[in-house]
């Protein structure tokens, strides 16, 4: 090995980085072409554990199989023994990871199903769908709940990958909101992140990676502890979250930039000249 050659677990490091920042929906051609650079030398392990990381994190989109419909793999349904839980149907979900795809589907048991369930998580599903479907079409809509306690936590994630490699681009986007509150509880709180990944190549290769988490929100104390609906407001910049029929704006924690003014100050501006009197012309006599 020649001395600027790099070993083995330094490779497998750039490896891992390259297959991290996947493009979006891109891992699978990512994955090839590391295999190449390495010859072929990927232990299997290493590359079962990065696919999943990020097939979870970018909220990879499975068929439900039978059921002819989608449900997003992410962190949150994650349970911990290889397997991501598909909240509507109450099962968990065996995944191809290098394939992408769900290979099968097991019902969980009724203890499980119990503290993974509550009314308000399907009300809380129907509207961020709504909302899908009027602002971001094609996305799917994945609503979790978890029950610790008196405690209820429902999150709802949005996920939508979008290719055109014909024209050398491609975009994801992830949003997920957290609605905590207590059993009997007449307030709670809302909040959420928005993360966006844009991967341009005509002209260079180019990725732009964004995300935004808005400030967590107390509800009103009068709230019915469901969201009725979500949507966009018109004015950029600002999310509003409509909450069993009280409007709350959820408003992104500024970004502050310091950049260095090179513009000097104005110079004072001089007082106004007085006003100047002329004398009325005298008044001839008769």
């Amino acid at each position: 090995m020649g001395d600027d050659e790099l070993d083995e677990a330094s490779k497998l490091k750039i490896a891992a980085n390259f297959i991290n920042y996947s493009p979006p929906g891109q891992i699978q051609k990512v994955v090839e072409d590391v295999k190449v650079l390495l010859g072929g030398h990927v232990p299997r392990s290493t590359l079962d554990s990065l696919m999943v990381k990020v097939n979870s994190t970018s909220f990879l989109a499975v068929d439900v199989p039978g059921e002819g419909r989608k449900v997003l793999i992410t962190p949150f349904g994650d349970l911990g023994d290889g397997t991501f839980l598909d909240p509507m149907g109450l099962q968990r979900l065996t995944i191809d990871h290098g394939k992408q795809v769900c290979t099968s589907a097991e019902a969980l048991s009724g203890a499980e199903a119990a503290s993974l369930d509550a009314p308000e998580k399907g009300q809380v599903d129907a509207a961020m769908t709504r909302y899908a479907a009027n602002k971001l079409p094609d996305a799917v809509v994945t609503t979790y709940c978890k029950i610790v306690g008196g405690a209820t936590q429902i999150t709802s994630c949005i996920g939508r990958c979008d290719l055109n490699l014909s024209n050398y681009w491609a975009g994801l986007w992830r949003s997920h909101w957290v609605l905590e509150f207590t059993s009997g509880s007449k307030s709670g709180t809302l909040k959420g992140t928005v993360h966006s990944n844009v991967h341009y190549f005509e002209d260079g290769n180019v990725q732009l990676d964004d995300r935004s988490a808005p400030r967590r929100l107390h509800t009103h104390a009068h709230m019915r502890l469901h969201i009725q609906c979500a949507r966009l407001d018109d004015r950029p910049g600002r999310l509003c979250a409509v909450v069993a029929g009280v409007s709350l704006v959820v408003a992104p924690r500024p970004r502050t930039r310091t950049a260095p003014t090179s513009t000097p100050p104005a110079p004072p501006t001089a007082p106004p000249a007085p006003p100047t009197a002329t004398p009325a012309p005298p008044t001839a006599t008769p």
